[in-house]
C-alpha cells in the first residue's frame, strides 16, 4: 500500500511539473459579417482567430535557474475558425477550422462562401472546399495548412 501511495503522489507531482512548463500566451479576434446582395442577406459568417504561441526558454539560459523567455523564437499557431450560416435562420451550418502557423500567414487567404471557404495558396493555386471532411493544403512543405469542415447546429 505504501507503494502504491508513492507512486501515485511522485506520478502526481510529475504531471504538475510537465504541465507548468508549457506556458501558451493567446489573443483572440472575432469578425461577423453579412453578405448582401441585391439588397437582401444572402449568408453571415463569423471568423474567429485565435493566436497561440507556444512560450520557450531561450536555450542559452537552459542550466541557470532564472530563464529568460524567448519571446521571438517562439512558434504561433494560427487557429481561424469559420462558422457560415447559409439559410439565414440564426443557426450556423457550418463550421470550418484552418490550423497553420503564422510565419506562412501573409503566404495564403481564404474568401468564405456560402458553402464553403475558397482556398489560394503563395503559388496562386486555388481549391474550393465545400464537402464535409479533412484536408491538408501544401503538403509535405513547411507551410502546410489543415482544414476540418464538419456541420454543426450553433445557434447565435
Amino acid at each position: 500500500m505504501k507503494n502504491i501511495l508513492a507512486t501515485v503522489f511522485v506520478a502526481l507531482c510529475a504531471s504538475f511539473i510537465a504541465t507548468g512548463q508549457q506556458i501558451k500566451d493567446m489573443s483572440t479576434e472575432t469578425v461577423t459579417k453579412e453578405v448582401m446582395q441585391d439588397g437582401k442577406k444572402v449568408f453571415e459568417y463569423k471568423v474567429i482567430t485565435e493566436e497561440i504561441k507556444n512560450l520557450q526558454f531561450k536555450k542559452e539560459d537552459a542550466n541557470d535557474t532564472n530563464q529568460e523567455l524567448d519571446l521571438d523564437g517562439s512558434p504561433t499557431k494560427i487557429i481561424k475558425t469559420v462558422w457560415i450560416d447559409k439559410d439565414v435562420d440564426g443557426i450556423y451550418d457550418k463550421k470550418i477550422t484552418l490550423t497553420y502557423n503564422s510565419e506562412y500567414d501573409a503566404d495564403m487567404e481564404f474568401e468564405t462562401i456560402a458553402d464553403g471557404i475558397v482556398f489560394t495558396n503563395d503559388q496562386g493555386q486555388t481549391q474550393m472546399i465545400t464537402d464535409l471532411g479533412f484536408y491538408v493544403m501544401n503538403a509535405s512543405q513547411d507551410d502546410e495548412v489543415y482544414i476540418n469542415v464538419d456541420t454543426t447546429s450553433v445557434t447565435y
